[in-house]
Parts: structure tokens; C-alpha cells; sequence
């Protein structure tokens, strides 16, 4: 994020930031001002919403750059598609969410990791129950991915990888 304040050489913007598993960034006004800001809407959000004031837009990968005064504690909301997204190549599949690469960690796992087959036909994802603390988990077509680097900590010789099986 490039921000100006026209009145001073800094700005004072606090920023909560969740985008790698929630798509929520939360820009916060500490010092009241005109400022200039030129904010990134990555290429992996398809669906992006810029919304402020009483402002709601859809915005574009790309940037989106915004001169307006705000007053302090005034804030921008930036929320990022974070939708699971299927990469396939040949007779393999990897997945993202959102920024977030997914991978396949058998120690964690019932299925060992070459026996995992993917149906793209039936592709059905939900949030997996965490019981153990990682970023992100979801259960793809009754196989549980998480979050690539929350994997392969814990190898005993066992495999993970982020490229598996499709039919």
C-alpha cells in the first residue's frame, strides 16, 4: 500500500489484516487528513469490495487508488475473494484459497498421499474441524488439505505435496 497525507509527510493508518484466511483488510485512520492511497487488489481475488463511508465498489485486480479526507477512526474495508480455486494440469489438481496453497499431508491422514484421487466432477469442499492449530483446513471431496505451510512438520516418513491425483 503506497498512502500520502497532503498535509504531512507521513501517514498514520493502522491495518488489521487477516487477507490469508479471511480476504478482510481493515485500514484505520489515526490522524485526520486528505490522504492518497494506492491500494493492490492482488490477481488471485476474482471478486474484490473496496467499501468506505457509505461507498460500496467492485473493484478489479490491479490497483484502485483513492484521494478522499478522513477523519480519525474513519476506516477502509477491503475484502479479497478467498474462493477455492482447482489448478489442473494433465491428470493432476492443486488447490488454492484465496493466497493460500493447500497441500495434502498424509501424517495428519487416514489415505496415504499416492492413493488420493481427486473426482473433478464431484469437486465438493467444506471447512474441515480443527483439531489441530493451523491457518486453514478444508475437506476436499472426503480428503482433508491444509494450509502448505502448516504441513510436513511433523514427518515421520510420510509424504505431503500440494499436486495430487484428478480424474
Amino acid at each position: 500500500m503506497n498512502a500520502i497525507s497532503a498535509e504531512a509527510k507521513y501517514a498514520f493508518i493502522k491495518i488489521n489484516s487477516k487477507y490469508e484466511t479471511t480476504g478482510k483488510v481493515v485500514l484505520k485512520f489515526m490522524k485526520e487528513g486528505q490522504y492518497k492511497l494506492k491500494l493492490r487488489v492482488p490477481s488471485w481475488s476474482s471478486e474484490s469490495v473496496l467499501s468506505y463511508d457509505d461507498i460500496k465498489l467492485m473493484v478489479e485486480p490491479g490497483y484502485v487508488c483513492v484521494d478522499e479526507y478522513f477523519e480519525v477512526g474513519d476506516e477502509i474495508t477491503l475484502q479479497f475473494d478467498t474462493s477455492l480455486t482447482a489448478h489442473v494440469i494433465d491428470d493432476s489438481v492443486a488447490f488454492t484459497k484465496g493466497v493460500t496453497l493447500l497441500a495434502y499431508d498424509e501424517e495428519k491422514q487416514d489415505v496415504a498421499y499416492n492413493d488420493v484421487v481427486i473426482d473433478l466432477k464431484k469437486l465438493k469442499a467444506k471447512n474441515a474441524k480443527k483439531n489441530i492449530p493451523e491457518k486453514m483446513r478444508l475437506t476436499i471431496n472426503g480428503y482433508t488439505f491444509s494450509d502448505y505451510a502448516s504441513c510436513g512438520k511433523t514427518w515421520r516418513n510420510k509424504t505431503m505435496g500440494c499436486w495430487v491425483r484428478a480424474k
